[in-house]
């Protein structure tokens, strides 16, 4: 029999490769969270090869299906996005689970000095999270987030960064935001074979125009 992927026995209450817990990981302070690196690359895991760690889980077919067919483990990835909302300087508002709001949490002024800024790794982080949350199946979790970060970060993020993170949200799923020239067959089959079904592709320029 198959061993299940990593990624999700990871979310199922498994180990990473050295050895935490996901719980173990958001119980960091936000100073772990900071200067801890190896980590964000399972918590948030993209169907891209991470360029500085390359020993980290990728998604497959296999954890982009049962993601998607799998309530529990969207809502653990949706705990992990609650923490690090925390960690930039924001929290979710639920109105009764039906509509997600993100605002500014009370410790905004201290935890943002660790990204709103022209240029800082957490930009490269925030790109991740909201492609991850994207392919795994929380699409309206990546929207109200990447609204938010947007809102205060126009003027001071550079407009570098911010092209990837609305490239992040509104690109299709087969196309990565670092892709420079993307197209409906670009990509991995599986995402590549998802888009061409769910045919998504004019959903998101309107959105993406605001329409």
């Amino acid at each position: 029999m198959t061993s299940p992927h990593p990624i999700i026995t990871f979310f199922r209450g498994g180990r990473d490769y050295r050895g935490r817990t996901l719980t173990q990981i958001l119980s960091w302070t936000d100073e772990e969270l900071e200067v801890h690196h190896d980590y964000v690359q399972t918590v948030f895991p993209l169907p891209e090869r991470s360029g500085i760690t390359f020993s980290a889980p990728i998604i497959d077919r296999e954890v982009f299906e049962t993601f998607r067919n799998d309530e529990q483990l969207r809502a653990e990835l949706k705990r992990a996005w609650i923490r690090i909302m925390g960690f930039y300087g924001f929290k979710l508002q639920e109105d009764n689970g039906k509509h997600l709001k993100v605002t500014i949490s009370p410790l905004f002024p201290k935890n943002s000095q660790n990204w709103l800024c022209r240029f800082d790794h957490n930009h490269l982080r925030i790109t991740r999270v909201i492609r991850c949350l994207r392919v795994l199946g929380l699409e309206e979790e990546a929207s109200v987030f990447h609204a938010a970060i947007k809102h205060v970060s126009e003027g001071i993020v550079g407009a570098t960064t911010i092209a990837f993170w609305d490239r992040a949200m509104f690109s299709t799923l087969n196309n990565a935001p670092e892709e420079k020239r993307p197209g409906p067959e670009k990509g991995l089959r599986f995402l590549v074979e998802w888009e061409k079904r769910n045919n998504t592709s004019g959903l998101r320029e309107r959105e993406r125009q605001g329409i």
